[in-house]
């Protein structure tokens, strides 16, 4: 399961337009009776590349379809496990640039 979260929205006020440049988390959730289990599970999405690799898939569209100018995967971090649950986490960071032009 994957959960997007917007964590920041920065504006900047340019002549002729704006732009803004924010900071989302993607954060990754496996769920399994052993909780070494649930982070082998976890493991393929956190790969920089690979068919189930979160990171390779954000940048394979790059601008996600046309939504922003570009973006930076900065870094996956805070592997847990959720207490009291057998869910394992890890949070995806990406930095994201919009430009509007008028």
């Amino acid at each position: 399961c994957a959960v997007v979260i917007l964590d920041t929205l920065d504006y900047v006020i340019a002549i002729g337009g704006y732009s803004f440049q924010g900071q989302f988390r993607v954060v990754m959730l496996t769920d399994s009776g052993i909780v070494q289990d649930a982070h082998e599970q976890l493991d393929p999405y956190l790969d920089p590349s690979g068919t189930q690799s979160v990171t390779a898939a954000i940048l394979a569209d790059d601008t996600l379809g046309g939504t922003v100018a570009g973006l930076v995967v900065q870094t996956t971090r805070n592997v847990r496990r959720i207490p009291d649950t057998d869910l394992v986490a890890a949070d995806i960071s990406v930095q994201f640039l919009k430009q509007v032009l008028p």
